[in-house]
Parts: C-alpha cells; structure tokens; sequence
C-alpha cells in the first residue's frame, strides 16, 4: 500500500464540514436511527465514500458538545484535541521503546510528572497512562497485589472497600482472582463512603491479613468524595496499602477553590485519575501513579 501518494487535500474540507457540525449541533439527542447494513461489501467504495461515511458518523452519534449536554460520563474533546488526535493516530508510535516514540515518551514523562505535583503527590512519583478508568484501576491494584514481582497466589488479600465502589473495582478483583468473600465493604455514609471507625475495626479483625484499603474522590452517582487523610492515617496504623479511585475527583488538581480535596494524597500508595472525564480529550485516558519508584518497577516490570 503507497501511503505517500495518497491525496489528502480534496478531503479536508469535507472533515472540516462535518467536525464544524458536530460541534455546533444544538441538540445533544440523536435525531434517528442510522439504517443497518445487512452484510460488509467485498469490495470497497474508496476514499471517495469518506465526507457521506463522516456525515453518518455525525449525524447518528451522541452530540457531547451541544449546550444542553450535562452529566455524561465524558465530556467532549475540546476540537484542538481532537485535530491532535487525529496526528497521533496517524502517525501511530508504540511508547514500549523510546526509539519507536522519542517525542511522545517526553509528553508522558512530562505530563507525569507535571499533573503528579498538581495531585500534591511526592516529587518523582512514578506513573504512566492506561486507556480508560477501568484498565488503571486494575493496574493499580495488581500492583497492590503484588505485581509481578508476586504472582503465587492472593489468599491472604482483604479488599476493604466503600459502598460507592465504582464497578471498575469489582471488575478489577474478579480478574485477579478475587473472591468475593475477600472483599469487604463498609456501609457508611447515605452517599456511600467509608465510616472511619467501621475501617478500623475491620483493620483489626483482618490484621494478619494482606489488607488493600480502596478509598473514592469523585463517585459516578453522588460525586461524593472521601476524607483521604484521615482514612489513610487509619490505614497505614495497620500497614495497609491505599488505593485511592479518583478518576472523577481528580480533576480539582485544576481547581483553587477544591484542591483541598486532595488531602492526604501525599501519603497514599496508589491513585488514578481519568483526564477524559473534565479535561477535553479524546477518549480513552487514565493515569496510574504509585508512590515509591522501586515498587512500581518491581511490581509492574516484566522480565521476559
């Protein structure tokens, strides 16, 4: 396939129609069905078929941007990230070896460090992306198991998690092989989070146990957000590790009047944050940080 004769110029006014539509739609709603395709072609209709395909794209797809979205999940890429986008797409570098992406493994290296100090998280916190929520989640955790660097078996892990647990978690102890009488979760506040002195209890009936306290910042429902300093005061008395889901919550890193929330994050043993959710770009982006750089190279590093 020659790539370099391909003629991008007689398409891009058509993006540019269609990109301009799907940020200036009024309505967020989807005005019909798009019509089913019975089966795939053999063959083709070409680059030519693009501005119609783009047009359905647009057309029959949830408009994120309209003024009278509100509460999504994501919010809409501003258009700048999503124009970036397309060139990182395009370009399509692989970060496993700093030869394949030396640009892009400096914007990683400099955004980790950069939003980790905005978190209040220790200098040199060590962290990466993941696509989606869900994907840090888990490495958090697996991580917090043990990581490679212990894969034998997780009998001795006591998850204590809060009933606004978002379903990621559950997700995340299934695949690790979680069994659902190691988790245990503390009823606490009407909006879900955890009861202070239930944690401590819990703690020291569980005390020769491998304990993984998780905590939230930012709940899908309530956007209740937990007292991360004190929890994890509670936590470390008893050598548990602090996961803390602040894929929502995270985001008042921007914020002077929130910030506050952030309160112990200093302290905590892993956090998650998911810049898809209030940061304009594209989906799918999380970041993973792990406070000691020596655990997450043991634990997250895999000798082949």
């Amino acid at each position: 396939m020659h790539f370099q004769s391909f003629d991008f110029q007689p398409l891009t006014q058509a993006l540019a129609d269609q990109l301009t539509a799907a940020y200036a739609a009024d309505s967020p709603l989807i005005p019909q069905e798009p019509s089913k395709v019975a089966t795939i072609p053999e063959q083709g209709l070409g680059a030519k078929a693009l501005p119609e395909l783009w047009e359905q794209i647009t057309a029959h797809s949830t408009r994120l941007a309209a003024p009278g979205m509100m509460g999504h999940m994501d919010t809409a890429p501003h258009p700048v990230a999503a124009l970036t986008d397309a060139v990182v797409s395009a370009v399509n570098n692989n970060l496993l070896f700093r030869e394949l992406s030396p640009f892009a493994s400096r914007v990683e290296e400099t955004l980790v460090r950069d939003i980790g100090a905005r978190l209040g998280l220790p200098p040199g916190t060590p962290g990466t992306f993941t696509s989606g929520g869900s994907i840090a989640n888990l490495t958090a955790l697996f991580a917090a198991c043990g990581g490679f660097e212990s894969i034998e078996g997780r009998d001795r892990i006591r998850l204590h998690v809060p009933a606004c647990i978002h379903t990621s978690i559950k997700k995340a102890t299934a695949v690790l092989g979680i069994t659902a009488e190691q988790i245990i979760k503390l009823d606490g506040d009407p909006e879900g989070r955890h009861a202070a002195d239930l944690l401590e209890t819990s703690l020291q009936h569980h005390a020769d146990a491998q304990n993984i306290v998780v905590m939230v910042l930012g709940t899908t429902i309530h956007g209740a957000i937990e007292d991360v300093a004190e929890l994890t005061a509670i936590a470390k008395r008893y050598g548990a590790w602090v996961h803390v889901d602040a894929i929502y919550g995270g985001s008042v890193a921007f914020s002077h009047r929130h910030r506050h929330y952030l309160n112990g994050l200093a302290d905590v043993d892993s956090v998650v944050i998911g810049p898809q959710k209030w940061w304009y770009v594209p989906r799918l982006c999380a970041m993973v940080f792990i406070r000691d750089p020596e655990v997450f190279n043991r634990r997250l590093a895999l000798d082949l």
